[in-house]
């Protein structure tokens, strides 16, 4: 469990609030219902609304999923029991909480974790009851993935806010791993930095074309004649790469992989880069439409990672400043093109 921090002044909490509010009402205003809401109060429906557009938001961004089957997963309402959105990838469950706030200071406390872990447990005790229509219609679906061996599930905290949490909010999720057992539970938090990188993506379907500043660039053989190459990448251009483009970057069949990077995850790369060089790692591989190489610069059209993907997080997860001290530190990256040699 774990997030990078944001850190920000007024200024540019407002302008970041201001830019995913727009985005949350261009890409979900139309697709979020709110039929079921009583309250006449204009500020108060608006919050419901963008709450519900921001838990869709943060499925997208786990899933890469488009705006419609994003936002047909939210199940926020009356009897939801802490659970704004609900995804299935790969018998991989994510259980979102949306808090929006209007000048990003919105956080998650211990009696939330408390609500989100007890509506964990009436799912897995299969109290499909005590919940909304939205979330019984469910049962079919989570019976089976909750019934496996060892569930694998992750809370996705949406946080208009800058994501710190308290000890004591970790401390309860913590707990429901021990008490919950054989339910494996990860948590991962999108703070609002992290939303904005997502509000300032390319909309879903769109192109898209990632830029590699390699120092230096090899090209290799590859299995069907493909054009491959491979290169040295700084870590901190990996990380940059991620915070940019987000999981929508990564394989949907490595998305189940994204949860939070652990502390074991973290030493060893930073044990790695304290050598220098991530050469003792698998490094990553990239897979993209098409590849033009200009020097040691490469461009690659609608890239993803497809393997990778945990070096990738625990980059981003360490945070600039570290980065800033690793300054010397590469990664191996391979990038194989799908579009055939000529």
């Amino acid at each position: 469990m774990g997030t990078q921090m944001d850190h920000l002044d007024a200024a540019q909490q407002h302008g970041i609030v201001q830019a995913v509010r727009a985005k949350l009402m261009n890409d979900f205003g139309h697709l979020i219902s709110i039929a079921d809401v009583t309250t006449t109060v204009v500020s108060d429906r608006e919050q419901i609304s963008l709450s519900r557009a921001l838990a869709a938001l943060a499925v997208r961004r786990i899933t890469g999923w488009s705006n419609e089957v994003a936002a047909a997963c939210v199940v926020d309402g009356e009897g939801d029991r802490g659970i704004d959105a609900i995804a299935l990838v790969d018998q991989h469950l994510y259980l979102v909480q949306a808090k929006w706030q209007n000048k990003g200071t919105a956080g998650f406390g211990q009696r939330d974790a408390l609500q989100l872990v007890d509506g964990l447990r009436k799912l897995w005790n299969g109290r499909y009851p005590r919940f909304n229509a939205r979330i019984q219609a469910l049962e079919p679906l989570l019976r089976p993935v909750l019934s496996r061996p060892h569930p694998q599930v992750t809370f996705v905290l949406a946080l208009m806010g800058d994501g710190m949490l308290h000890p004591n909010t970790y401390l309860e999720i913590s707990d429901a791993q021990e008490d919950l057992q054989p339910l494996v539970i990860n948590c991962r938090v999108l703070h609002r930095s992290a939303l904005r990188s997502e509000a300032e993506r390319p909309s879903q379907g769109a192109d898209y074309t990632v830029r590699l500043p390699f120092d230096t660039v090899i090209p290799v053989n590859s299995a069907g004649g493909a054009p491959a190459y491979m290169g040295l990448l700084k870590a901190h251009s990996i990380a940059n790469l991620y915070d940019g483009f987000g999981d929508r970057l990564v394989h949907p069949s490595l998305c189940p992989l994204l949860a939070a990077p652990s502390e074991v995850a973290r030493h060893r790369a930073v044990e790695l880069m304290a050598r220098g060089s991530l050469v003792y790692s698998n490094g990553i591989t990239l897979v993209g439409d098409s590849v033009d190489v200009a020097g040691n610069t490469m461009d690659v059209q609608r890239a993803q990672i497809v393997n990778g993907a945990q070096t990738t997080t625990a980059l981003h997860s360490l945070g600039p400043r570290a980065l800033r001290d690793l300054a010397a530190a590469h990664v191996p990256v391979r990038v194989i093109s799908l579009q055939p040699a000529a």
